[in-house]
C-alpha cells in the first residue's frame, strides 16, 4: 500500500510540468513568425499566369499588373481585380490567386460578342447580358441592332431580352426567309422594325409574341410578296402599303 501511494504521487506533476504540458504546443509559433520574416525578401513573384485570355490580351494583363519581382504578399488582390475590369472591357471577370512560394495566377472570362448596337454613327460590340462595352471594329458579321430612338444614349446596357430577341430574328430571317436584312431597329415605343435588301418594311413590333408574328409575316409574304410595307404590331395585322 505504501509502494502504491509512493507511485501515485509521482505520477502527479507540478505545477512547472502542466505548464511545460500546454506551453510546448505554443513554441514552434515564434519560430515560424521569425521564419516567415527572414524568407520574406526572397518570397517575390517570379510568373504571372494567365488564363481565360487570348495570348495578346494576355500579355496586356501581365503589362498593367507589373507584378513580377514584387514582394507576394505586398499586392491588393481586389483592388488589382477591380482595376482589371475598369481598364479593359473586354475582360468580363477576374480572379487573382497567389500560387506560393513564386508564382500568381489570374483567372479570366472574356466577354463574347454576339450583337453589334448601331447609335447614330457609331457601332458598339454587346455581349449575351446586354453589356455594351467597346466599339465594334469594322464589320464582324455579327447581327446588327440599330437604335431607333426612345432610348437613353449614354446607356451602357441593353435588356438582355432584347438583345436575345434580335439574335432570334436575324436567325429566322436567314433560316426561314432566306434573307441578310438590310437594317434591323429596335425602339421601346415601336419594338422591331426590319428592312429588306429590296427596300420592304416590316413592323414586328415587341419582343413577347415575336413568334406568331413572325410566323403570320410568313403567311402575308405567300400571299403578298410585294407587299412594301407590312405593319404585324399589336392588334393591327396588315398590308399597310403595297
Amino acid at each position: 500500500m505504501a509502494d502504491r501511494a509512493r507511485l501515485s504521487r509521482r505520477r502527479r506533476p507540478g505545477f512547472l510540468g502542466r505548464f511545460w504540458r500546454v506551453a510546448r504546443w505554443f513554441v514552434p509559433i515564434p519560430v515560424v513568425i521569425g521564419a516567415v520574416f527572414a524568407l520574406y525578401p526572397r518570397w517575390v513573384v517570379a510568373a504571372v499566369e494567365v488564363q481565360g485570355l487570348s495570348p495578346e490580351l494576355a500579355g496586356q494583363v501581365r503589362a498593367a499588373l507589373s507584378l513580377e519581382g514584387k514582394p507576394m504578399l505586398d499586392f491588393d488582390r481586389p483592388y488589382l481585380e477591380k482595376a482589371l475590369l475598369a481598364r479593359f472591357p473586354d475582360i468580363k471577370s477576374v480572379r487573382i490567386t497567389r500560387v506560393l512560394p513564386n508564382r500568381v495566377r489570374v483567372e479570366a472570362e472574356a466577354r463574347k460578342p454576339v450583337l453589334v448596337w448601331q447609335r447614330g454613327t457609331q457601332s458598339f460590340l454587346v455581349d449575351e447580358d446586354g453589356v455594351i462595352y467597346r466599339p465594334a471594329p469594322g464589320d464582324l458579321g455579327l447581327p446588327r441592332l440599330v437604335d431607333g430612338g426612345n432610348g437613353d444614349p449614354a446607356a451602357a446596357r441593353l435588356d438582355p431580352a432584347t438583345v436575345r430577341t434580335a439574335v432570334w430574328l436575324w436567325q429566322v430571317l436567314g433560316d426561314q426567309f432566306g434573307l441578310r436584312p438590310a437594317r434591323v431597329e429596335y425602339a421601346a415605343m415601336t419594338g422591331f422594325v426590319v428592312t429588306t435588301p429590296t427596300g420592304q418594311v416590316w413592323r414586328l413590333g415587341q419582343g413577347e409574341g415575336l413568334e406568331e408574328r413572325v410566323a403570320i409575316l410568313r403567311e402575308v409574304l405567300t400571299r403578298e410578296p410585294g407587299a412594301r410595307v407590312i405593319d404585324l404590331r399589336g392588334g393591327r395585322f396588315g398590308i399597310v402599303r403595297r
